[in-house]
């Protein structure tokens, strides 16, 4: 396992390096808002990740072109691109999480964060306006 960790270390040492050396926005399509070998991220993806951003922040979400809200956009983007870039790399290093898996993480998080009830992460996540597939997505590449 500490093999693993290290390579994934290494590998965002290499991501890290890769993005700071990307140049403009010139490459990147009309309708996406960044390319991770070769794959689009969409504009849509983004759209997702503010409204869930707005279900978070709620009254404090800030107006489009206020500096939080493209510190918020930035990291929307860069979650974006590193959740792709983590697939793309688990896929060439042969890793596959199964759904067995993630339901088991799952369990592990509403019993250590929602004393075990499901109900109260359903709650929770409704309240945050974030789907329980993003959830269940986030244990995918963690």
């Amino acid at each position: 396992m500490k093999s693993l960790h290290l390579t994934f270390l290494a590998a965002l040492a290499a991501f890290s390096l890769a993005v700071s050396a990307c140049g403009g926005e010139g490459d990147i399509p009309a309708g996406a808002v960044a390319m991770v070998g070769g794959t689009e991220i969409r504009k849509e993806e983004l759209d997702v990740g503010r409204e869930q951003a707005k279900g978070n922040y709620g009254a404090q979400f800030r107006s489009a072109g206020t500096p939080e809200y493209q510190n918020v956009q930035k990291q929307l983007v860069a979650g974006l691109v590193q959740g792709e870039w983590f697939e793309q790399e688990a896929e060439a290093l042969g890793i596959e999480v199964t759904e067995k898996e993630v339901d088991a993480q799952l369990d592990e998080f509403i019993e250590s964060r929602f004393d075990g009830k499901p109900a109260d992460l359903e709650k929770a996540l409704k309240e945050a306006n974030y789907p329980m597939e993003a959830l269940r997505d986030s244990f995918r590449s963690s």
